[in-house]
């Protein structure tokens, strides 16, 4: 229950962040902020559709850490280029 609250108010947060009017000069950075928030929220929301009563499906659950992991990546990177002028 606390879990899947949390990801009821993640989900919502991607949303307000994507519907959010980014500066001119901030545009790409938020495009790809908002790639990689999307990109986290698919991943969770695999792991968890993976993870039934009696079993996992343990070729999906690997697929949304995956996921999870190269959209985490997508963000840094992101976030280490947020300076420079050509981006």
């Amino acid at each position: 229950m606390y879990f899947t609250k949390n990801v009821i108010k993640f989900c919502s947060f991607v949303d307000s962040v994507d519907a959010e009017a980014a500066p001119c000069n901030y545009a790409a950075f938020h495009r790809v902020l908002v790639s990689g928030l999307r990109g986290i929220r698919s991943g969770v929301l695999d792991t968890l559709q993976a993870i039934g009563p009696d079993q996992i499906d343990h070729e999906r659950f690997d697929a949304g850490l995956a996921e999870q992991q190269a959209a985490r990546a997508q963000i840094d990177s992101a976030f280490s280029k947020i300076l420079d002028p050509i981006f």
